[in-house]
């Protein structure tokens, strides 16, 4: 995919002229290799200190020919949950909620220990909505739901484990969390986010619902791109995102929520200190998480960041703020790399060694192995797969739509050229082949007949 847009902006004031040139061409380089392997179509902001960066490449609208600028809108996926535990952190300074105070004193919800600390650490239990039967199921079906029902499928779900044990990542937390703004603001999550963080930040083309957004720059989400293969994706209904993903922004927006969190001007310094301290944790992932921010070690420093994640629509927000770096990512495709791609760009800003993204190199594997993949694969009644091998190649069929050739990156990992389709064989405890299938941010097992 070709570069379409390139917007920079580079403050120099007191740096090496020549410094400035070389980090921006090192972060050029970077970016241009993702979207070279169609994983990035975005925009990105750089600050550290005086040194400022921003570039947009690729496409707003496709079928229009617009491109990315930095005025475009994306959806930010769970970085919302930031914005969540912000607007409930300003609460708790007011005075109207306690940290300590269970969630069943705002919610009908049973009295089982869960605190609010416990639903903004990712520690209260609380499966995820989309573990809960009665709400998969739903979604699966592409039904619209309304916020009540999810909340009382929440409150009827069986807790994983106690309340503070340990760190589960769960959108339910957030869901409720904007349950419990709503009830004791006597306002709606939107006004909410409203009152407390965007019109005091003056973050104008920030909002929740980017399903109602009605924007010029309004950007189209794709569920893989590039120039030969756009591939619209749909838009999830509010009902299931809301205050754990459903808001959107833009790139300069996000810059002025930096600032605001940086000067203290949302919440004060101590709850800032609270939030992005670690307060529950999953050691054997090595995963740290505070009030509403995960916390992560990169190139020696402590790097305070959150990403989101939906079918064409990703971000990613890493902040130091002690040495006044920010990152942002944001991308109108479904991506996993975004946090790869900062994580390299901090590399660049701290003169530590970093990598560019590479194309899979396709490898030749012998016929005798590739014919142990062929066959019949179950995955649901809906859909069902089979893998057959001609002129040294696997075909997949997915159903009844056409066979697509598979390359192998190794003896048991294939893709698909340009699609961000990805499948592995691999033999269960029981011997029996089974097939795995990663599609964007979805996954699907079967076992071979």
């Amino acid at each position: 995919m070709k570069k379409i847009l390139s917007i920079i902006c580079i403050q120099v004031l007191g740096l090496g002229l020549g410094n400035v040139y070389a980090q921006s061409a090192k972060i050029d380089s970077l970016i241009a290799s993702y979207v070279d392997v169609h994983q990035f179509n975005g925009t990105i902001l750089v600050q550290q200190g005086r040194y400022h960066y921003q570039k947009s490449y690729g496409y707003q609208d496709y079928q229009q020919r617009l491109p990315i600028s930095s005025e475009s809108v994306f959806q930010i996926a769970s970085l919302t949950k930031t914005f969540t535990s912000a607007i409930i952190l300003k609460l708790i300074e007011q005075g109207m909620i306690n940290l300590q105070d269970p969630l069943s004193h705002y919610l009908p919800y049973p009295d089982n220990g869960i605190l609010i600390k416990h639903l903004l650490a990712q520690s209260s239990g609380i499966p995820d909505e989309l573990d809960i039967p009665a709400i998969r199921q739903k979604f699966d079906d592409k039904e619209d739901l309304n916020a009540a029902y999810i909340e009382s499928a929440i409150a009827a779900a069986k807790p994983m484990f106690a309340p503070g044990e340990k760190f589960n990542y769960s959108n339910s937390n957030y869901l409720l969390l904007g349950q419990v703004i709503e009830k004791v603001t006597g306002l709606t999550y939107e006004q909410a986010l409203k009152k407390y963080i965007t019109q005091p930040l003056k973050m104008q083309h920030t909002g929740l619902n980017f399903q109602a957004l009605k924007s010029k720059n309004k950007t189209v989400p794709y569920a893989y791109f590039s120039t030969t293969k756009p591939r619209i994706a749909s838009v999830e209904n509010i009902a299931y995102t809301n205050a754990a993903g459903g808001i959107y922004s833009t790139i300069g927006d996000l810059y002025k929520y930096y600032e605001g969190l940086k000067n203290y001007q949302l919440f004060s310094r101590e709850l800032f200190a609270q939030a992005t301290n670690v307060q529950a944790q999953d050691t054997a992932s090595d995963l740290y998480y505070g009030y509403g921010w995960f916390i992560d070690k990169m190139q020696g420093e402590t790097v305070i960041n959150h990403g989101g994640n939906l079918e064409g629509g990703t971000s990613s927000f890493f902040m130091v703020p002690g040495k006044d770096i920010c990152i942002i990512a944001l991308n109108n495709i479904t991506s996993t790399t975004l946090e790869r791609i900062n994580s390299n760009v901090l590399a660049i800003l701290c003169n530590k060694p970093y990598q560019l993204a590479k194309k899979p190199v396709a490898i030749g594997v012998a016929d005798s192995v590739l014919q142990q993949y062929a066959g019949r694969y179950i995955f649901s009644d809906d859909y069902k797969v089979n893998i057959s091998l001609a002129d040294h190649v696997l075909q997949l069929k997915i159903n009844d739509q056409p066979a697509i050739h598979l390359y192998a990156i190794t003896t048991n990992s294939f893709l698909v050229e340009d699609d961000n389709l990805k499948l592995h064989f691999e033999k269960g405890d029981d011997g029996k082949l089974n097939l795995m299938i990663r599609d964007g941010l979805h996954n699907r097992s079967g076992e071979k007949e």
